[in-house]
């Protein structure tokens, strides 16, 4: 009796596929905090798998989701009320760089007055931005429930949804999927956990600082700080050009050379660049660039989620340039032998 070997069945395969697509397309509007619950879970699952050791899964994920939520609102409550404490003392700031540059230049090819008009369109266009956001309070409601029982059903679920689905796939695919999976992991780390510990002390280091140089709202200028290194390189410059400005605007000259030589090394670049890179080294083999490259594009095409998502998808593609590298080094390693032993 003549045994076939088992094929796909590629109308099931089809069909299966449909279906995907379709419920991938109804529900493509909660993709995103669909697809940063993964993300989170991804990182978090270090700490489920310990607290999995002294209570039952169930019991573990729940923990881990309610301290990731109680974490996220405690700081996230906390840095916007500190910032709109000092809103009027920073949009004073504003204010101040933008009536000297009015006076700067003024016959000159790119006078002054446009840096201003500039800077003044960027304040509005954030209060346009931002406004309908903080106050979109069903809506913000939502995506954070989303957000937060996808990262209690992946952190539940994932471990063994993966292993089913690397169990079902051949063995140089599985291989394959390992890399990409381990770097990703990697990338994710670093975006959600350095980021964070860059974070935290580029304020510890910001606040003492701007203190004692008496700045006006060092609080709020210290948060800012802080949220620049979520977006490296640029938002520390931006940072950094804030306070030079508003140092030439105040005719403060040592202030400027202070911000330069000081502040600038001391509470911008050493957290946000060495610190950070020394860290990063440990976790993941992209270049820094790389990833400052897909956090700005990420942000640019995808909004705040590219935040993620960028690094995310760069980590992919590295990924898959390394394995298909991996892959065409074998088959011109197999076609050589094959020639030699042909010869």
């Amino acid at each position: 009796m003549e045994i076939k070997s088992p094929r796909l069945d590629i109308f099931t395969i089809v069909v299966i596929f449909l279906i995907l697509l379709t419920v991938f397309v109804i529900f493509f509007p909660l993709a995103s905090p669909i697809i940063l619950g993964m993300t989170l879970a991804v990182v978090l699952s270090p700490l489920h798998k310990w607290f999995s050791r002294r209570v039952n899964e169930k019991a573990s994920a729940a923990l881990v989701t309610m301290i990731a939520f109680l974490v996220s609102a405690g700081l996230l409550s906390v840095m916007v009320s500190m910032l709109l404490s000092g809103s009027g003392m920073l949009i004073d700031q504003i204010s101040t760089i933008i009536a000297w540059l009015d006076t700067v230049a003024p016959h000159s090819l790119i006078p002054g007055s446009s840096a201003g008009n500039a800077i003044e369109s960027i304040v509005s266009f954030l209060k346009l931005f931002l406004i309908p956001l903080l106050t979109n309070i069903p809506g913000m409601v939502f995506f954070a429930f989303i957000f937060f029982v996808s990262v209690f059903l992946f952190l539940l679920k994932g471990p063994v949804i993966a292993q089913e689905i690397r169990q079902a796939l051949p063995a140089k695919l599985d291989t394959s999927i390992g890399k990409i999976s381990g770097l990703t992991v990697n990338t994710l780390y670093a975006v959600y956990i350095v980021t964070v510990e860059v974070a935290l002390l580029t304020f510890a280091i910001a606040l003492p600082v701007f203190y004692l140089m008496g700045y006006p709202a060092y609080l709020q200028l210290a948060i800012l700080a802080a949220i620049s290194q979520f977006v490296p390189i640029i938002g520390p410059f931006i940072v950094m050009a804030f306070i030079v400005l508003f140092e030439l605007a105040s005719g403060d000259t040592n202030g400027v050379l202070i911000a330069i030589f000081i502040i600038y090394p001391l509470v911008l670049w050493l957290p946000g660049s060495y610190i950070r890179a020394r860290l990063m080294g440990k976790r993941v083999a992209i270049h820094p660039l790389l990833l400052m490259i897909g956090i700005i594009g990420g942000i640019s095409v995808m909004g705040i989620p590219g935040l993620i998502f960028g690094p995310f998808f760069i980590a992919l593609l590295i990924s898959a340039y390394k394995i298909l590298i991996d892959q065409m080094m074998m088959a011109k390693a197999l076609h050589e032998n094959s020639k030699e032993n042909s010869g």
